[in-house]
């Protein structure tokens, strides 16, 4: 099932933002990849493409290429996921396109807690969604941050007994 109009705009119009960029004006074979998998999503199945469509259709590979025997397609669309990130990080954006590791399935999420749009909410539901998960959000960074500074903290203990010990 390919995604409802209004999202597949959406995600059209940010694909054609990211294309216009100059790291994706230099190389066209991400920029094929994108638009072949963002296409491939608004036309064909939302869930995104399996491997050996991605490397025949959207890579050139020939037809009788084997996704069991070459990781061509999952390197290729683990480097575009870099470039895809890169690029927001240069050009930060309201709604980004996202392709979640192990998948080719392009999704539309909000920048700041990276959870896919569902293309089955309504407007409404979808801010309601993002209200809820923004809260989330926040609680889940202070447990991300304390728990870093746990590990910094036994991290400086460890340190500090080696170095006393070796002294």
């Amino acid at each position: 099932m390919p995604v409802p109009e209004k999202m597949a705009s959406i995600m059209e119009e940010e694909c054609a933002h990211i294309l216009r960029s100059a790291e994706f004006r230099r190389s066209p074979v991400m920029s094929h990849l994108l638009e072949f998998l963002v296409q491939f999503c608004i036309q064909r199945d939302a869930r995104g493409p399996k491997a050996y469509t991605v490397a025949v259709d959207g890579l050139g590979r020939d037809d009788d290429f084997d996704p069991n025997m070459d990781s061509y397609p999952r390197v290729q669309v683990g480097r575009l996921r870099r470039m895809i990130a890169g690029y927001y990080a240069s050009h930060p954006r309201p709604t980004r396109l996202h392709i979640p590791l192990g998948h080719y399935q392009v999704q539309l999420v909000d920048h700041d807690v990276r959870e896919p749009m569902l293309a089955t909410t309504t407007e409404v539901e979808a801010n309601a969604v993002h209200e809820i998960r923004t809260n989330e959000s926040g609680r889940s960074q202070n447990i991300v941050l304390i728990s870093s500074l746990a590990m910094l903290a036994a991290s400086i203990v460890i340190l500090g007994m080696a170095v006393y010990a070796m002294g």
